[in-house]
C-alpha cells in the first residue's frame, strides 16, 4: 500500500529529526497530512511524567551500537493515552489513518 492512499499520517517521532514517514508525506502534501503526536516537554511536565521519562531505566543494545533499550515504566502508559487521545482529533475526511509508534507501544 502506498502512503498516497492514507488520509493522514500520525507519528510518534523525535521533533528535531526528519522521519521517513514525514519525508514521504511532504512529498505528497497536501493530500497526505502528517502530524507528530509525541508529547512535547511542557505536556510531559503538565502530565507529571517528565522526570520519570528522563530517568527511564535502560540497558545497552547488543553489539557496538551507541543505543540503549529502554524499559517500560508507568509513565509510558500516560504517553500512550496521549497518543490515543490525538487520534480522534486528526481523523481525515476521507482515506485511512496511519498511526506509527515505536515498538515499545505495540
Amino acid at each position: 500500500m502506498s502512503i498516497r492512499t492514507y488520509g493522514c499520517v500520525l507519528e510518534e517521532s523525535k521533533r528535531e529529526k526528519l522521519s521517513i514517514a514525514k519525508a514521504l508525506a511532504d512529498e505528497y502534501r497536501p493530500s497526505v497530512p502528517w502530524r507528530n503526536i509525541t508529547m512535547n516537554e511542557q505536556e510531559r511536565r503538565t502530565a507529571g511524567i517528565a522526570e520519570a521519562l528522563r530517568n527511564r531505566p535502560c540497558h545497552p543494545d547488543w553489539g557496538d551500537l551507541p543505543r540503549s533499550i529502554e524499559f517500560r515504566i508507568p509513565a509510558g502508559l500516560i504517553r500512550e493515552d496521549f497518543f490515543v487521545g490525538q487520534i480522534p482529533t486528526q481523523l481525515p475526511p476521507k482515506g485511512d489513518l496511519l498511526v506509527l509508534l515505536g515498538d515499545m507501544h505495540v
